[in-house]
């Protein structure tokens, strides 16, 4: 059964890895304030805990093995999808990524597919 609690990270502890604030800001592409608020909440947003396990998960293995332990997603893509946009949605598809479904639901109604982008599952 999947957890309703949102998956928290300290704010601090990615503060601390990624070098200071500002760095942790313009690794992110937010502003300092945003990462000073973050701060002073105590935690890093919901929107921005999968970029940060993306960027500094392998400086916060706790953090980042919780993660996968919650949202685990399969470890083997079928060989005849070779293609990385196919890879990727494939990914979002099967993770049990609350956020990754938002996304997913996000771009099929936003860009909805061309004709002839299908031959991509062929072999």
């Amino acid at each position: 059964m999947e957890s309703k609690t949102p998956f928290l990270i300290r704010a601090q502890d990615v503060i601390d890895v990624a070098g200071g604030l500002r760095s942790l800001a313009r690794a992110l592409g937010v502003s300092p304030a945003a990462v000073h608020h973050w701060k002073q909440r105590g935690h890093v947003p919901q929107m921005h805990v999968r970029e940060v396990l993306q960027k500094f998960g392998h400086l916060l293995p706790a953090y980042a093995d919780a993660y996968r332990a919650r949202y685990p997603v399969p470890a083997a893509l079928p060989p005849t999808w070779a293609h990385p946009s196919v890879k990727l949605a494939w990914t979002l598809l099967h993770s049990s990524d609350p956020l990754a479904h938002a996304w997913d639901r996000y771009f099929a109604e936003h860009h909805p597919p061309d004709p002839d982008q299908l031959d991509l599952f062929e072999p």
